[in-house]
């Protein structure tokens, strides 16, 4: 048995409604772990997993793996295990820290791109990294009440309309609305970290290429949560 702390709880698209992917830590080994299949909203619900949330459960690599998505896991088991503490999850993203977003995903972007492509061979599809808290900004999204984001990483590269993925944040930020009070609340923050995913594989607008799109899957705020918002 391993025990994850959830550090990722994500969303699908529209189409998908009632689907979410988790990814958690394990507190031992400090891996990755992304529990497979995906679980039903209803199943997060009846089993308690939110961020922050242990899971305790027999995690087994799939007999093929595939990049860059080596996260993957079958579970059998999976139990909650109760809700680590601030300074346990603090640390837990601490440790996973990346230097910076390229450096995590040891790729050079060209600026405003937010893929990676599909030939690009990785050692992992999620990352942690530190941001500046004065610069991160949420943004409206055209396309649905969620949002986009705009931060700065440790190298002072910014990055922009960045998808937020994140299921707690989406939906804080469609009851919410108000951009310039959430704006002000994480500006206020002493530390910020994201957790930056790779989506599955995905044809890029108007083409044939194949990549893997940047997306948003965990914002964490100390010492206050965002959450602590609403």
């Amino acid at each position: 048995m391993q025990k994850i702390i959830v550090t990722d709880l994500t969303r699908f698209s529209e189409k998908n409604p009632d689907i979410v992917c988790i990814a958690g830590i394990d507190k031992e080994t400090g891996q990755c772990i992304r529990p497979m299949p995906y679980l039903k909203k209803t199943d997060c619900q009846t089993l308690g997993i939110c961020p922050r949330a242990i899971l305790s459960g027999i995690f087994t690599p799939f007999l093929t793996q595939h990049n860059p998505h080596w996260e993957d896991r079958k579970y059998e088991s999976l139990r909650y295990q109760g809700l680590s503490n601030t300074s346990e999850f603090k640390a837990i993203l601490s440790n996973d820290l990346s230097d910076s977003l390229e450096k995590g995903f040891e790729i050079s972007l060209p600026y405003k791109q937010r893929y990676i492509p599909v030939d690009h061979i990785l050692s992992k599809s999620i990352i942690t990294i530190k941001v500046d808290p004065h610069y991160v900004q949420f943004i409206k999204n055209d396309y649905n009440t969620g949002g986009k984001l705009n931060f700065f990483d440790s190298s002072g590269r910014d990055y922009r309309f960045f998808p937020i993925t994140d299921l707690t944040t989406h939906n804080m930020i469609e009851q919410h609305q108000n951009f310039s009070q959430l704006n002000a609340f994480l500006h206020a923050q002493s530390e910020v970290y994201l957790r930056i995913g790779l989506s599955r594989c995905w044809n890029k607008p108007n083409t044939t290429e194949e990549c893997y799109w940047l997306q948003v899957n965990g914002i964490y705020s100390f010492p206050h949560a965002l959450i602590e918002i609403i």
